[in-house]
C-alpha cells in the first residue's frame, strides 16, 4: 500500500469511529476531515485498500485518474449531526474499523499514542471486537498516554474515563483494569480496581455483579479466600439471575479450592451444574470436578 493510500485510510478510520452514528460529532472531527482532505484529495494513484463495511466499493471509491471526493462526502454522512442511523449493523462496523486499526498500527500509518484512538478502543471493552480483545484494547488505550510508567497511565486513563461522555465508560474501564492487573498476579492493584467499579457500578445490578466478581477473585488470589467466598456468595444471593452469576459459582469453588477446602469446592461445583446444566460454564465445572474427584 502506498504512502498516501495508507494515510487516507488511518484518517478515514478515525474519523469514522470517533464518532458514534447515533450520537452528536465529537469536536475531533473537523480536524480528522481536513486531514484527509490535506493528505489525500486528488491523489495521482490510489492503491487498493480495503475499505469499511457500508462504505463505497471500487466504482464509488474512484480510478487512478478520479478523485475521492464522493469518499469524503460518504464520511461527511456518517459524521453527520443529522445521522441518526448506523451505516451497517453495529458489531459488522466495529469489527471492520478494528481490523483497519489494527492493520494502520502493523504498517506504521497510525500513531497508538494518538488520543483520538480512545473512543475506538474504549467501546471495545465493552463490546469485544474481531481481532481485537478487550484486554488489548486496554493495553493500547494505555498506549495513548504516552512518556509515563503504567501506574500513571493507568491513573491518566481513569481521569480521562471519568469525564468522557459523563463518566459512561468509567466502570468497563475499571472493570479491564482489575481483569489485566490479575492475569499478571497483581491481587492488590486488581482488588483496588474492582472497588473503584464496585463503588462507580450505581444501581446497576448487572455491572455490580461483575465488579463483585473480580474483587472476589483479587481477594482470592491475595490468600483472602474467606473474605473472597463471602463476596461472591453475597453476590450471587443478591442477583442470582444476573449474566455473571454463573461465573461467580465457580469463583467461588476457585476461591474454596484456593483455601484448600476441596469439599467445599466439589459441591460448590456439583450446584452449578445441577441448577446449570446447559450453561458454557457448567462444562467448565465438569471437567474441575472430574479432576478433584481423579486425585482422591
Amino acid at each position: 500500500m502506498s504512502r498516501t493510500a495508507a494515510s487516507f485510510r488511518s484518517a478515514a478510520l478515525a474519523a469514522l469511529f470517533c464518532v458514534p452514528a447515533s450520537a452528536e460529532p465529537l469536536p475531533e472531527t473537523d480536524f480528522l476531515l481536513s486531514k484527509i482532505e490535506r493528505t489525500v484529495t486528488r491523489p495521482a494513484t490510489c492503491a487498493p485498500c480495503t475499505v469499511p463495511a457500508g462504505m463505497p466499493d471500487d466504482a464509488d471509491r474512484g480510478s487512478a485518474a478520479g478523485d475521492v471526493n464522493p469518499y469524503l462526502e460518504k464520511i461527511r454522512e456518517a459524521v453527520s449531526p443529522a445521522r441518526r442511523a448506523p451505516i451497517v449493523p453495529e458489531k459488522a462496523k466495529n469489527d471492520a474499523l478494528a481490523k483497519l486499526f489494527l492493520a494502520s498500527l502493523s504498517d506504521g500509518s497510525a500513531d497508538p499514542s494518538d488520543p483520538r484512538w480512545r473512543p475506538l478502543l474504549v467501546r471495545a471493552l465493552e463490546k469485544p471486537v474481531r481481532d481485537l480483545p478487550p484486554d488489548d484494547a486496554y493495553r493500547l488505550l494505555l498506549a495513548t498516554f504516552p512518556g509515563v510508567d503504567a501506574g500513571t497511565a493507568r491513573k491518566r486513563l481513569r481521569e480521562w474515563a471519568a469525564e468522557c461522555e459523563g463518566g459512561l465508560h468509567l466502570v468497563e474501564v475499571l472493570l479491564s483494569e482489575s481483569r489485566v492487573l490479575f492475569s499478571v498476579r497483581n491481587w492488590e492493584g486488581s482488588l483496588a480496581a474492582a472497588e473503584a467499579a464496585a463503588a462507580a457500578a450505581g444501581n446497576s445490578p448487572e455491572l455490580s455483579a461483575r465488579a463483585a466478581y473480580r474483587k472476589g477473585l483479587a481477594l482470592a488470589g491475595a490468600g483472602r479466600t474467606t473474605e473472597a467466598v463471602c463476596v461472591l456468595r453475597s453476590e450471587r444471593d443478591e442477583h442470582p439471575e444476573s449474566r455473571a452469576a454463573p461465573e461467580i459459582e465457580y469463583a467461588i469453588a476457585w476461591a474454596e479450592l484456593r483455601g484448600g477446602d476441596e469439599k467445599a469446592a466439589a459441591e460448590t461445583l456439583r450446584r452449578l451444574i445441577r441448577e446449570r446444566p446447559a450453561d458454557p460454564v457448567a462444562e467448565k465445572a465438569r471437567q474441575t470436578l472430574g479432576d478433584l474427584e481423579d486425585v482422591r
